[in-house]
C-alpha cells in the first residue's frame, strides 16, 4: 500500500431531484467545519444541469463548493468512485446530503485516522452481530448506531449520514471501481 505524503481531505456527496432544494443547508454546514476541507465536491448525474441549479446552490461555489456533472448514475456509490479515482493521493470523506453536520464532525474524524491510519473511520456505525452458529444475523437485527468501539473493528459498517473517512489506497481498486458489480447492488 503506498502512503501518500501530507494527503488532502476531499469531502465528497451527491444529490439528486428534490433534495436539491434543501442540498444547501447540509453545504453550510460542511463549509462551517473547525477543520476545513481542502475540497468539497457534489457530484450530480449529467442529466442535471447547471441551469437546475437552485441559487442557494450557485452561490455556494464562490465559497469552494465544486459541482460535478458524471455520466452514470451510480446512486450513492457516485460519491466515492469519481473522488477516489479523481483524488487517488487523498483523503476522502462522503457525507449523506440531508444531513447537517456537526462542527466538529471533519476535526474528530481526522483525529481518529491520525490514530489509526489504515482504518476507515467513520462518525456512526451499526454493529454486525451473529447466531448461535456463527452465520451474521438479519441486518434489522444487528445493533444500530452502535457507540462500544473506540478501537477499529470488523465487526463494524459504516453509515453514511455518520459520514465516512477513507483513507488513501486503502481499499482493493480492482472492486472498489468495478462497475459491472457496482450496477449488479444498484438495480
Amino acid at each position: 500500500m503506498k502512503k501518500a505524503l501530507n494527503p488532502r481531505i476531499i469531502v465528497s456527496l451527491t444529490s439528486y431531484g428534490d433534495r436539491l432544494n434543501t442540498l444547501s443547508i447540509c453545504l453550510k454546514s460542511l463549509l462551517n467545519q473547525t477543520k476545513k476541507a481542502d475540497k468539497i465536491l457534489v457530484y450530480l448525474t449529467d442529466d442535471i444541469k447547471e441551469s437546475h441549479l437552485p441559487s442557494s446552490l450557485l452561490e455556494l461555489r464562490d465559497r469552494g463548493i465544486e459541482y460535478r456533472f458524471v455520466p452514470l448514475d451510480l446512486k450513492p456509490h457516485k460519491k466515492y468512485y469519481y473522488a477516489m479515482q479523481e483524488f487517488p493521493d487523498d483523503i476522502i470523506v462522503t457525507v449523506d446530503d440531508d444531513v447537517i453536520y456537526y462542527k466538529e464532525m471533519l476535526s474528530e474524524l481526522y483525529k481518529t485516522y491520525l490514530k489509526f491510519p489504515k482504518c476507515i473511520v467513520t462518525g456512526r456505525a451499526h454493529e454486525i452481530t451473529f447466531n448461535d452458529d456463527g452465520s451474521i444475523e438479519a441486518y434489522d437485527d444487528w445493533n444500530w448506531c452502535s457507540q462500544k468501539y473506540e478501537q477499529p473493528s470488523m465487526k463494524l459498517l459504516a453509515t453514511g449520514a455518520g459520514s465516512v473517512l477513507y483513507p488513501p489506497h486503502l481499499l482493493d481498486e480492482k472492486l472498489l471501481f468495478n462497475l459491472d458489480y457496482i450496477k449488479h447492488y444498484i438495480t
